[in-house]
């Protein structure tokens, strides 16, 4: 069962961060002055962020948190509580924003803009955190120190 979980969580994360990765490529070599381009680049993120890296979020957190066990040292409890930051600013902030881009790409205006604003910064201080979890995963700060035998 471990190992399975284990499948899953790394998938899960290989998932995540290449969709990101997809994405910020696609939108970087994206030409600027194609309104069609924009609006299917738009699409694709919205359909990709729905089914691949919400989910891919959610498998790779609670996959996560399963691995680890019970929660009893305060580096779990940090880990715990840094998921469910991370699945509410996904949830809350970058998708609807994405979403919001979408509506008005045809618009081009101050909230179009104001919407992709919002999904970099709020996507990138997702990314910041996971990786700042994935640090508190590896070092276990604030555990108690072993006895030498």
């Amino acid at each position: 069962m471990r190992t399975l979980l284990k499948t899953v969580h790394l998938l899960a994360i290989a998932v995540f961060f290449g969709s990101i990765a997809a994405y910020i490529f696609f939108g970087a070599i994206l030409p600027e002055d194609d309104l069609r381009a924009l609006t299917l680049n738009r699409e694709w993120v919205a359909a990709g962020t729905a089914w691949l890296t919400l989910p891919a979020m959610w498998l790779a957190g609670l996959s996560g948190i399963l691995l680890s066990g019970k929660p009893k040292a305060t580096w779990l409890w940090i880990k715990v509580a840094g998921f469910v930051l991370i699945a509410l600013n996904a949830q809350l902030m970058v998708y609807p924003a994405i979403l919001l881009s979408l509506e008005t790409v045809n618009d081009a205006n101050q909230v179009f803009d104001h919407a992709m604003l919002r999904e970099a910064v709020f996507g990138a201080f997702n990314v910041l955190l996971i990786l700042a979890l994935v640090v508190v995963a590896i070092k276990k700060p604030f555990r108690r120190s072993q006895p030498a035998a």
